[in-house]
């Protein structure tokens, strides 16, 4: 048995030594995740776990989410759905957003656009820059509200 020494403070006393069983396996499964062998794939280290099972496919791509906002097209408004794919983004962890960004950005922005068409007549295209920042931008304070942080972060343009 081996002895470690946990140092906590209780009313200005060290604490006990606690005696730990190096062939447990709790602790035989610690040691085996400190290792970086579990982000290596083809002896190819992965900066996170989650790059790494992407590489083993051992996680899905991103098929259920397209199918999701390719459903929510068809009778939502371009806000639901922004507010669909901010939810997306901050709890169901996509692997590749931007694809999603670039392959649904018309439909997510097309009440800003349509917006100074109506008051205008101005003939704003739907890859216009003033357009595609003023949804990122909306987007970006929806994905803040709700706990997230900035759309970099996900891998997306900003504002």
């Amino acid at each position: 048995m081996m002895r470690y020494r946990r140092t906590t403070r209780t009313t200005s006393k060290e604490v006990n030594l606690i005696d730990v069983d190096p062939d447990t396996p709790w602790t035989r499964f610690r040691e085996f995740l400190r290792t970086p062998h579990l982000r290596t794939v083809d002896d190819i280290q992965y900066p996170t776990y989650r790059a790494a099972y992407v590489a083993r496919h051992l996680l899905d791509g991103d098929q259920q989410w397209d199918n999701a906002l390719e459903e929510a097209s068809i009778s939502d408004s371009p806000s639901r759905l922004r507010r669909l794919f901010a939810v997306m983004l901050v709890f169901c962890g996509i692997a590749n957003p931007l694809l999603l960004w670039e392959k649904y950005r018309h439909l997510l922005s097309e009440d800003f656009l349509r917006a100074p068409r109506c008051t205008t007549g101005d003939n704003t295209e739907a890859t216009d820059e003033r357009v595609l920042n003023s949804c990122l931008s909306s987007l970006q304070d929806m994905v803040i509200s709700i706990g997230g942080s900035s759309l970099v972060d996900y891998g997306l343009p900003t504002p």
